[in-house]
């Protein structure tokens, strides 16, 4: 899981198709995106912790812009959060709960690296791992 989240850091910023799709090794298909000025993208690994890897990337380019990757993983998967502690940080001031995610509520965590921002959501309460995201805030460089 750790591999997994250093190469999507470490991935050359701005996140793209390419380098996502090489990052998760997955090939990444265009799907249909309800916001006019964003583009989606969804691919289906065969193997590994996540299910469905999506990327969301603005339509044109922007000097300014948020992209989002998300990353669902398998039910079979079963990373708990106690696994990862020694990975990630896991602060308990950058957690969000929220009890009304179906089925059992959902426990977010959020660690800021650089202009990313890692997401890690746990079940509330069997704290299995059920989504990684990270947001790409793209700010142009000071003149």
């Amino acid at each position: 899981m750790r591999a997994v989240a250093d190469r999507i850091l470490a991935l050359p910023e701005p996140f793209d198709v390419e380098t996502v799709s090489g990052a998760c090794a997955v090939e990444l298909h265009e799907i249909g995106c309800p916001n006019i000025h964003m583009r989606d993208f969804e691919g289906y690994p065969q193997v590994g912790p996540f299910k469905v890897v999506t990327l969301r990337v603005p339509r044109s380019a922007s000097p300014t812009s948020i992209r989002l990757l998300a990353l669902t993983t398998r039910a079979a998967a079963a990373v708990h959060e106690a696994e990862l502690r020694e990975y990630f940080t896991l602060s308990r001031q950058d957690v969000d709960i929220n009890p009304h995610i179906p089925p059992e509520g959902m426990i977010s965590f959020r660690e800021v690296i650089g202009d990313r921002t890692l997401f890690l959501q746990f079940t509330a309460r069997s704290r299995a791992l059920a989504a990684v995201a990270v947001h790409e805030d793209v700010r142009p460089s000071p003149q």
